[in-house]
């Protein structure tokens, strides 16, 4: 397709014209305002970097894996468009539910 025109059926009257050209801009103006700043979440704690697996060394869960992500994360700036969540200590409640 070439235009937006040739989606809809053939329109021969003005005040159609203008009501699909005003219908198009309300669209359009919606599709490109402005994102939110941010718009992703980031937890992000040194403490992670305690977190290894004793049983299984090649398990993906190492804190070298998680220090190079948010490393690589910092250098492309992708830390400054999320919001950052504060770590919290999860109650034996919390960790009850998935262990």
């Amino acid at each position: 397709l070439s235009s937006w025109r040739e989606t809809q059926p053939f329109v021969d009257t003005e005040e159609q014209l203008d009501n699909e050209d005003e219908t198009l801009d309300l669209i359009m103006a919606e599709v490109m305002r402005p994102l939110p700043r941010t718009i992703t979440g980031l937890l992000y704690d040194e403490r992670m970097l305690e977190h290894h697996n004793m049983w299984d060394f090649q398990h993906p869960e190492q804190p070298q894996r998680i220090s190079q992500i948010f490393t690589r994360h910092q250098e492309l700036g992708l830390l400054d468009r999320c919001f950052h969540f504060h770590a919290q200590s999860a109650t034996e409640t919390q960790l009850e539910m998935c262990h």
